[in-house]
């Protein structure tokens, strides 16, 4: 793909690029958050000065400084409209494209908001780039570029970020100069890209996917408790790679969003996560577990409970056949009658040696338990 073919792609979204021309994605929301608060403050001293009979000034103030707040969320809506517009490019490189400069296209890039994002997540401070682009380098040209779509078909920043790569020499250089190498380089500008955009479809309260996701009131009085369950399993959010889900999600997506839909079944499905490495297995189920407690899962895995359960240092630990049994069986039903729990049964293996060795089948219990759902 040429530079002039990529811009006939961006051009639907030329509205929004000169909207973040003139007022930077930043400073809209610096400005709606002031607003936010104004009104609020305003709106107080309306109720105070009503006591006194003089509030008339005050309540015209307040509708101006609420009309300009209404006309900051609608500005945004509008520039929303845009931005999740499908097409064969994405708003981040369109927006790039369209703003670039035609004679330093690796400038654009770099300068960008994004671009700066992805060499502070390279480890270089934002000085060091800019002392690149201030030196006397080789220009590269928009027009010089060929931009291969990624493997969706959809041009993106990554897609962009390889072009210029490819194409300027002294990029490239610098970049070895800091030992980054190529594939770093362009999984930094792919990583801040899907961060944006998942930080904007959050923002975007008004869409049906969000919408969808807000809880009903009172929804977890519907609910049991799993005091069996609490003592011989632990919340998985206490577990290290919780906190390292968000990289689970991009490295696992196809087996994490197949997680997610076995899970979000009606029908109470249940899933076998088989891995070469167990922490890899465990990783998909955290990043699942993440997604529904931050609401970005699918409705019918929202706001569930993930409780792991290691059975295997569980029959390690207890005295007896009967004692064994006895505790998984408790947690698995209570488990299931709570309604809102996800059990994850891990290091399944050694659970089964483990409970052979005093007499117990464990794939038996498990059998059981899956058939009473």
């Amino acid at each position: 793909m040429t530079f002039p073919e990529l811009l006939r792609l961006a051009d639907p979204f030329k509205p929004a690029a000169t909207l973040e021309r003139l007022e930077s994605y930043e400073a809209r929301h610096r400005a709606m958050r002031i607003l936010a608060w104004a009104v609020f403050a305003v709106l107080a001293l309306v109720g105070l000065a009503a006591l006194a009979e003089q509030s008339t000034r005050l309540r015209g103030l307040f509708l101006v400084v609420f009309s300009l707040w209404v006309a900051a969320h609608c500005l945004e809506a509008y520039f929303f409209s845009y931005y999740f517009r499908k097409a064969r490019v994405d708003y981040d490189a369109a927006a790039i494209a369209i703003l670039s400069d035609r004679e330093d296209f690796t400038g654009s890039l770099l300068r960008s908001r994004l671009g700066r994002y992805a060499f502070l997540r390279l480890g270089i401070p934002r000085d060091e780039p800019a002392e690149f682009l201030k030196s006397d380098r080789e220009r590269c040209p928009a027009a010089s570029l060929a931009i291969n779509p990624g493997e969706d078909g959809i041009c993106s920043l990554a897609e962009l970020a390889e072009s210029a790569h490819r194409q300027d020499g002294g990029l490239r250089r610098f970049l070895e100069q800091k030992a980054i190498r190529a594939d770093h380089f362009l999984e930094a500008f792919a990583w801040v890209s899907r961060e944006e955009r998942s930080l904007r479809e959050r923002a975007a309260w008004w869409r049906a996917e969000n919408l969808v996701r807000v809880p009903s009131i009172g929804r977890t009085w519907a609910y049991g408790q799993v005091f069996s369950l609490e003592r011989v399993a632990t919340p998985i959010a206490n577990h290290a790679a919780y906190a390292h889900a968000e990289e689970a999600a991009r490295a696992f997506a196809p087996a994490v969003s197949r997680v997610e839909e076995i899970l979000a079944a009606g029908d109470g499905g249940n899933a076998f996560v088989v891995a070469p490495e167990a922490a890899a297995a465990f990783a998909v189920v955290a990043a699942v577990a993440r997604r529904a407690d931050r609401g970005d899962a699918r409705p019918g895995l929202e706001g569930r409970r993930f409780y792991v359960l290691d059975a295997g240092s569980l029959a390690s630990t207890v005295g007896s056949r009967d004692e064994f049994e006895v505790a998984i069986r408790r947690a698995l039903n209570q488990a299931a009658m709570a309604g809102d729990t996800v059990v994850v049964l891990t290091a399944v293996a050694s659970a089964i040696e483990a409970a052979r060795a005093f007499g117990s089948d464990f794939t038996a219990i498990i059998q059981e338990a899956v058939a009473a759902r």
